[in-house]
């Protein structure tokens, strides 16, 4: 695989991430490492196709004149290479006019002119290595995958299967197209998916920043709280404390007090004893002896006050454990889902698209209706089909026959078909008066009836036999139905609600077999999933999408103004399938739809006779093309 890169480019980040070592340089696209000598980038090889220069100066000179003029084509009949002023001469003269002239440009790819059908096919103009002398490579091997002369033919690939030169340039030129196509219509989604993940890049750093900010003040907050839960501890301490001296020193008091009196009352007994036995006389002894006896002997046994129990306060200390911590701050984890909503982008399963697209369809039958067809309802059975007109069905087979089925009484509408059952035919109804309504055909009683649903809605289609699905464009919200109306599920898509604009016009919605929603605007093909997240973007400025169609076999039909374009069911775009070159002859600007029958092959609706009204042109017939690929 070559990678190609400019030289700035390679100087830019030669010091960071190419440059490894002094000889090897890793490319940072695939990281295949590539040895390079001190010339560091030098060595490397030039994009050839850009290289102007060199080719210029490899170019041959005229063979017809002697000017000496430098080569700008060469005719293959006279085998020689001729200036502008001999080219022109040669196209002008009778003699020359049937030969066939190669025109050379600076890269030796050459355009083969036939000017009798001004006819451009591109093609490459080499000599042939082993017989550069006389011969030109005008024949490719298909056995050998090699350009061959006609020397060669005859030679070491006598007997080998060829095809012309030009035709395997054709071939792979426009291989090359289609998967050059396929793959640019990636970049609008992966612009997408880059949008997006700058966007989720900003949302995820606003939520890390708003997530410190919040750990910041978590802690500030819970500091304060403690602070105040501390001090409320302290002073609740304090006032304990208070409680505890108060009471402890009444008790003291109180003690103090009795002690005061017992020692009060034995001062005065004995002091009354000392004044008896020093100053009374023989009478007053005898008289009080047996009472200051008794008094003497009471208190010499209980003179003292028992001391009361006093528990001093402490302070206990407190603890904090660690995990305590944790779990009052709070610590940080990652949420169990993610935080983005964003579409990402998703490997393609296998579906069984067509393969040599140009080859598979076959026209089997081609026939015109007296009338235009509104729309087309359903495939009824096998090759027969089922279309509107105004309010009458009609049966189309793929013959062309016509039979009226019956007439739908409700007005004169447009009825645009939603889904059908074996047995009913789904369809929403639209005038000034009638809009976002969904009513039901019942072929046995060829009544028509409006389900009740509660929510409103602008587009619908089918979902399986039992639920349909609902879009309301202006909330950006899907609703699954079940067959009575009734609303089973509701999702709605982020996608939507940013690129509102880009929905203002859908022209068509479907749900297919892997349940993904397919929306179709002017330019553009979405793949929802039903979660109402973006899958799959495909964008094309030049493209005008109108209807979609699916067979059983996973093929996306889509139609895009004079062709019609080969999607899988998860919306990656594959080629071409028809288009107005491959059919050999134009296709229709004015397609209106398209149909899949019973026996799997596909109905082109286009219409033709045109008539002007209200400034616009309409169709008043309708042709019909049915092709095989199965």
């Amino acid at each position: 695989m070559v990678h190609v890169f400019c030289r700035r480019c390679l100087d830019q980040v030669s010091d960071s991430r190419l440059l490894q070592c002094s000889n090897r340089i890793t490319c940072p696209l695939c990281e295949s490492v590539t040895y390079i000598t001190w010339k560091r980038f030098d060595e490397l090889d030039d994009f050839k196709y850009l290289d102007q220069s060199k080719n210029e100066q490899s170019k041959s000179q005229c063979e017809m004149c002697d000017k000496s003029n430098i080569a700008a084509s060469k005719c293959e009949d006279c085998q020689e290479f001729m200036c502008k002023e001999c080219h022109d001469y040669h196209k002008m003269h009778k003699k020359f006019k049937s030969h066939t002239v190669v025109s050379l440009d600076t890269q030796d790819v050459e355009t083969v002119l036939k000017d009798d059908a001004c006819m451009q096919v591109a093609t490459i103009e080499k000599m042939c290595k082993e017989h550069y002398v006389t011969r030109l490579i005008d024949e490719f091997c298909l056995a050998c995958s090699k350009p061959v002369c006609a020397l060669c033919m005859s030679g070491s690939h006598k007997g080998h299967d060829t095809e012309k030169l030009h035709t395997t340039v054709v071939n792979a030129r426009t291989s090359l197209q289609v998967a050059s196509k396929a793959l640019k219509s990636k970049l609008p989604f992966l612009e997408s998916l880059l949008n997006e993940a700058h966007l989720e890049k900003a949302k995820y750093n606003n939520h890390i920043k708003n997530t410190r900010a919040e750990i910041q003040e978590t802690s500030e907050r819970l500091k304060q709280e403690v602070c105040r839960k501390i001090d409320g501890i302290t002073r609740e301490n304090i006032s304990k404390l208070d409680s505890m001296e108060q009471a402890d020193n009444a008790v003291l008091e109180s003690y103090i007090k009795d002690v005061a009196r017992s020692k009060m009352a034995i001062d005065g007994l004995l002091y009354m004893t000392e004044n008896l036995l020093k100053f009374g006389d023989k009478n007053d002894l005898i008289e009080t002896f047996i009472e200051l006896q008794t008094r003497l002997c009471h208190y010499g046994h209980n003179y003292g006050v028992i001391m009361p129990d006093i528990f001093e306060p402490l302070m206990k200390p407190g603890s904090i454990k660690l995990n305590e911590l944790y779990e009052a701050v709070g610590s940080i984890e990652r949420d169990k889902k993610p935080m983005t909503t964003s579409f990402i982008a998703v490997k393609q399963q296998p579906s069984s698209h067509l393969v040599d697209n140009d080859k598979a369809f076959t026209k089997i039958h081609s026939f015109k209706l007296g009338f235009s067809v509104d729309s087309v309802v359903c495939t009824y059975n096998s090759d027969v089909v089922l279309v509107l007109k105004d309010t009458h069905l009609y049966f189309v087979w793929a013959d062309g026959s016509l039979k009226r089925f019956c007439t739908m009484q409700y007005g004169n509408v447009l009825a645009i078909p939603v889904g059908h059952t074996r047995n009913s035919i789904y369809f929403c109804l639209s005038n000034k008066k009638i809009s976002s309504e969904l009513f039901i055909f019942c072929q046995n009683t060829k009544q028509v009836e409006k389900l009740d649903i509660k929510v409103t809605f602008h587009h619908a289609c089918k979902i399986n036999n039992n639920t349909f699905l609902l879009l309301d464009r202006s909330k950006f919200t899907f609703y699954e139905i079940d067959n009575e109306g009734r609303v089973n599920n509701a999702f709605y898509s982020e996608f939507m609600a940013k690129h509102a604009t880009f929905f203002t016009s859908i022209n068509c919605m479907r749900v297919t077999t892997i349940s993904r929603i397919i929306i179709s605007t002017n330019h553009s093909l979405y793949t929802f999933t039903f979660t109402g997240r973006l899958e799959q973007l495909f964008r094309d400025e030049n493209s005008s999408f109108c209807q979609i169609c699916e067979d059983l076999r996973g093929n996306l039909f889509v139609t895009d103004r004079e062709k019609v374009c080969l999607f899988t069911p998860y919306g990656h775009y594959i080629g071409d399938v028809l288009t107005s070159a491959m059919c050999g002859v134009p296709l229709s600007a004015a397609m209106q739809t398209l149909s899949i029958d019973g026996c799997g092959n596909l109905w082109l609706f286009s219409g033709y006779d045109y008539y002007y009204d209200n400034g616009e042109y309409k169709a008043s017939k309708t042709k019909i093309d049915v092709y095989s690929y199965t």
